[in-house]
């Protein structure tokens, strides 16, 4: 939160309207838009193979891309699909060129915006995906 608030307060402000719990869980994660509770797993937390710096800018962004979520929610809108993902997907992209130094995280969530029509890349439909 820290990270977000010097970087990207913006979306900060947007995190808490939109997430008033999160919980760590062994594996899965999620947004739960009743209870405000974004469940996060190990995966999703620890970003396996990456450098502790890393690891922070990427919960981060699942952050922001979770509360965006819970914000279509208590909007109205349609919080779950295609065209949620790839908005929320914008919001997480949007952070990340704030947040981090390098590109791979950037490069990543810009990939699954573009390949969103692509079945095989409609993680949001694999009830097995980590984040």
């Amino acid at each position: 939160m820290s990270l977000l608030g010097e970087r990207a307060p913006e979306a900060l402000v947007n995190v808490k309207r939109g997430i008033n719990t999160i919980l760590s869980v062994e594996a899965g994660s999620g947004m739960d838009v009743y209870s405000k509770t974004f469940n996060v797993g190990n995966k999703t937390a620890f970003a396996p193979g990456f450098s502790r710096p890393d690891q922070i800018v990427w919960l981060a962004s699942t952050i922001v891309h979770d509360a965006c979520h819970s914000n279509q929610y208590a909007g109205g809108e349609a919080f779950t699909g295609k065209t949620a993902e790839v908005n929320c997907l914008k919001r997480q992209l949007e952070a990340l060129e704030l947040i981090e130094d390098g590109s791979y995280f950037k490069n990543y969530v810009f990939d699954l915006i573009e390949s969103a029509d692509d079945p095989d890349s409609q993680y949001w439909n694999d009830p097995n995906r980590h984040w």
